[in-house]
């Protein structure tokens, strides 16, 4: 009889740390999907901004792999704080989804924007050159690359089709002097922008309708 209650003893001594334990490895997942999420995050914001599924999941992988951490110092509290909500009686079921939904929904927007940057390419175009954007002008494909961290050049690049008088007025407002025995056919442009320190590089066709316009900071 002496043998059953150091049983119990034993039992009950350990079933308080099993517990802990299971709620610390709880933790380390949901902060481990919460970091890989930014990941992902930055990933599919480079597809976008780059304009290559390889080249953005090449450039987000290693990207992510410095900058996601970082992303912790925002995405926690906010998990944090979808947790206590979800903690209460009338959504106690959801609790994982506020968990991951408010850090979700902060990560989505740098995609989100990138995709927007796409659709109305206007606004990005005049914050990097300081010029309005050539009118009836069609976008046949944009690259920006934002690099990582405060020290990267950015750059950007915009293949275009307009008329010849915007074409024009773009190599004047930015300018643009012309190279003389540049290689490859057509025309190229460049110039220097002191006030952004912004490099442009501009080549158009012989008909100045079509345009590839390079900027990359300095």
């Amino acid at each position: 009889m002496s043998d059953i209650p150091a049983t119990n003893d034993i039992s009950a001594a350990e079933g308080p740390p099993a517990s802990a334990g299971v709620r610390r490895r709880n933790r380390f997942y949901k902060v481990a999907v919460i970091w890989l999420a930014g990941w992902i995050s930055i990933i599919l914001e480079k597809i976008v901004d780059l304009n290559s599924v390889t080249t953005g999941l090449r450039v987000g992988w290693s990207d992510g792999m410095f900058v996601s951490p970082f992303l912790l110092i925002l995405t926690l509290p906010l998990g944090l704080l979808g947790s206590r909500i979800g903690s209460w009686a009338r959504w106690r079921r959801y609790r994982l989804w506020f968990t991951f939904g408010l850090p979700a929904l902060f990560l989505l927007l740098e995609p989100a924007v990138a995709l927007h940057g796409k659709a109305f390419p206007q606004a990005r175009f005049q914050r990097f050159t300081g010029v309005e954007f050539p009118r009836d002008a069609r976008v046949e494909r944009c690259i920006i690359d934002d690099g990582v961290g405060p020290f990267y050049d950015p750059s950007f690049i915009y293949e275009l089709t307009c008329s010849a008088e915007e074409t024009d007025r773009l190599i004047r407002e930015l300018k643009l002097r012309r190279q003389e025995n540049a290689p490859g056919s057509g025309e190229v442009w460049s110039g220097f922008d002191d006030k952004r320190g912004h490099v442009f590089e501009l080549r158009t066709d012989s008909r100045h309708t079509r345009i590839w316009l390079q900027c990359v900071g300095t």
